[in-house]
């Protein structure tokens, strides 16, 4: 017990905590308003929401990367005692802030084209669907500010501050659609609301930083020495951000276009579920990176060690969740949404959980890569994928309706597994053991899923999940031990 305790005060098992608790308990409350918005909202009003929510979180992404790279050199920083951390701070802020504001124009002006001609949206719903563009639009320079803030609080380890604002923040995502059916059905109250908890939370992160920070340059002073700096690091990770997020929301808007929006909620609220249980991987990069960049800065050499140890824990983290999803996939959509609804998505289910886990796995050799000052090679590994992945989508949709849209992304997951293990074992030597053993321990774990999802008596199977769950479990807290004092020496 007291073992246990230690362990959970540890530098890493905190922040993994605290990490998970933001994004955890908001999904759990997804689970009961899902349907409710479903329901209340339609399939095409419902369907259009989870792109505003796609929207939203790809938004993020018009930092250009320096909000990477904000955290990679305060944490650098940090662990080199510099003393020009306010400076960097308020020339990445502001850089951030206007970028947003010129990236959100675009959006703004062509809301109506991107309604009417992309997602071909009903005549009916045109004018509503352009206008909540337009609010998600508007508060696109709130989404990249804050995105800036996280990054500079991570690099302090400041993950309990951090996750109380995503907690609240990630519960008014969903509740915030709610309230709004109270009054109406339209979808531009919705999104009103939902900028509105934007403004608050990025103000909360704001004050946040000036407090830790300390003394803050007052904002609008910038160092072009310190821009150039950002901008050198952050340039390749804006490719890889750019690519990536699009990569990710691309098979909803296929699908919505080659098919109807009336069918994306078959695919999307699947798979909605499996890209909201990617906190839990989430959540332990978003503790990694910091402390891989430190143990970089301090030329202490443990980033190996690190890196063994995070892939131990990831896999037998996440395993049994996927495990979860796949050998039940249908018991757990009838239940949730509808035996009829399930009956068309599982299988989409059980291909996505593959995918998940193939995901989880390939965000480790992505953080060590960019913490190594490499962000070049991630980006030209998604450079290289993104034409793959849109000819596999189109050609697969057309062959196998919706389900191939789950079939696609999981096999660009696993190819994205497979070029970041192999990259980074050619850059370090000392991984190429972890990364030939993550490739093989996952290709055993898709066999094992698939073998004990055929037990067709539902007791046995539960029986073998749980045993394997255990055993997991058991796998994960002893590397959790072994990575907190790996973790010490650095």
């Amino acid at each position: 017990m007291r073992a246990a305790t230690v362990l959970l005060k540890g530098r890493f098992s905190s922040g993994f905590i605290w990490n998970l608790v933001g994004v955890g308990i908001p999904l759990a409350f997804a689970l009961y308003a899902i349907p409710q918005l479903l329901l209340g909202y339609g399939e095409v009003r419902f369907g259009f929401l989870t792109i505003v929510w796609a929207v939203i979180g790809y938004f993020s992404v018009f930092d250009l990367g320096l909000g990477r790279a904000l955290t990679r050199l305060v944490a650098a920083r940090i662990a080199q005692q510099g003393r020009d951390i306010p400076m960097l701070v308020s020339t990445g802020t502001l850089s951030i802030a206007v970028l947003g504001a010129v990236f959100a124009l675009p959006l703004v002006f062509t809301s109506s084209f991107i309604v009417s001609e992309i997602l071909k949206v009903d005549r009916h719903f045109a004018a509503e669907f352009s206008a909540a563009l337009i609010v998600m639009g508007v508060s696109l320079p709130l989404v990249t500010t804050a995105s800036a803030m996280i990054g500079i609080l991570e690099a302090y380890g400041a993950f309990a501050l951090i996750n109380r604002v995503r907690l609240v923040a990630g519960l008014m995502n969903f509740l915030a659609p709610l309230l709004a059916l109270h009054f109406t059905s339209s979808l531009i109250l919705a999104t009103t609301l939902l900028a509105v908890l934007r403004l608050l939370s990025t103000s909360i992160y704001i004050f946040a930083v000036k407090k830790l920070v300390g003394d803050l340059p007052r904002f609008g002073l910038w160092s072009s020495s310190h821009l150039n700096e950002l901008w050198r690091f952050g340039s390749w990770i804006t490719v890889s951000n750019l690519i990536s997020p699009i990569m990710s929301q691309l098979d909803r808007l296929v699908v919505g276009a080659v098919l109807a929006l009336a069918v994306l909620p078959a695919y999307s609220i699947p798979g909605d579920m499996v890209t909201r249980l990617s906190f839990i991987p989430v959540a332990v990069v978003g503790v990694l990176f910091p402390e891989f960049t430190k143990a970089a800065a301090q030329g202490s050499g443990r980033e190996e060690e690190i890196y063994r140890q995070s892939s131990v824990l990831m896999f037998f983290g996440v395993l049994p969740i996927a495990a979860i999803l796949y050998c039940f996939a249908e018991e757990a959509l009838g239940a949730w949404i509808s035996e009829s609804f399930a009956s068309d998505s599982y299988k989409l289910l059980q291909w996505l959980a593959l995918g998940f886990l193939f995901n989880a796995m390939a965000r480790l050799p992505h953080a060590l890569l960019q913490a190594a000052g490499r962000p070049d090679k991630t980006a030209k590994i998604h450079i290289a994928e993104l034409p793959i992945y849109a000819a596999g989508l189109w050609w697969l949709l057309h062959s196998f309706g919706v389900l191939g849209a789950a079939m696609a992304w999981t096999l660009r997951m696993a190819l994205d597994l497979l070029l970041m293990s192999f990259v980074l074992a050619r850059l370090k030597n000392t991984v190429v053991q972890t990364s030939l053993a993550t490739v093989a321990v996952c290709a055993i774990a898709t066999g094992l899923l698939w073998a004990t999802s055929q037990i067709e008596v539902v007791w046995a199977r539960a029986l073998v999940v749980m045993c394997l769950t255990l055993t997991c479990a058991a796998v994960a807290l002893l590397s959790l031990r072994k990575l907190e004092h790996s973790g010490e020496r650095t």
